[in-house]
């Protein structure tokens, strides 16, 4: 940032930095290294705007000081720059998804405009007439396509939810009712005196 002296980036920088960094970082100061080259400060930060860290850029070139890679981090105020171009890419990409989500709605709705000219006057015409030629090939043959059709025709009008009955309550049981056993010998005895008319 402009006008901010070196102790006011690397307090402001600090708390984002490892111990690890902070303590390459103060070597460097107390160093005679020369600071990056702009250019080669850049390089790094595309780097850093892609998720690598310090240790990461130290990594992929050996001949820098992670100290200075620290030290090109905060002269070159990455941190910020990183969130502002984050920031920006999500803001245009929000703006590009809309933008492309409603021109490929416009397209879908005069593609679909077309087919219901090109196909609904054939439609019409053979209900008018019943003659298949009027027809063409535009029709249900079998039992897949009317359910296609039926379910295309649901989406559209919004009646795609299938809702579940549910039912709840109780059952009553009761107990089952002994059933008789086969009759005692006097039982049977009666039984068959009243058959032969006797008492």
């Amino acid at each position: 940032m402009k006008n901010e002296s070196r102790d006011e980036a690397i307090e402001r920088v600090k708390p984002l930095l490892a111990d690890r960094e902070l303590g390459a970082y103060n070597n460097w100061c107390s160093s005679q290294l020369p600071a990056l080259a702009p250019s080669l400060n850049a390089k790094l930060f595309q780097l850093f705007v892609n998720g690598k860290s310090c240790e990461e850029i130290r990594r992929l070139n050996l001949n820098l000081t992670l100290g200075q890679i620290v030290h090109a981090r905060i002269e070159g105020d990455w941190d910020r720059r990183r969130t502002e171009h984050l920031e920006h890419l999500l803001t245009q990409t929000t703006a590009r998804i809309q933008q492309v989500t409603v021109e490929t709605a416009d397209f879908v709705a005069d593609l679909l405009a077309v087919a219901n000219r090109e196909h609904g006057d054939k439609l019409r015409r053979y209900l008018q007439s019943g003659d298949p030629n009027d027809l063409g090939d535009f029709k249900i043959d079998n039992i897949p396509q009317l359910k296609q059709a039926i379910e295309v025709l649901q989406k559209l009008t919004g009646q795609e939810r299938q809702s579940a009955i549910h039912l709840s309550g109780s059952v009553e049981t009761r107990p089952a009712q002994q059933q008789p056993g086969p009759p005692t010998s006097e039982q049977a005895g009666k039984v068959l005196q009243l058959l032969v008319g006797k008492k």
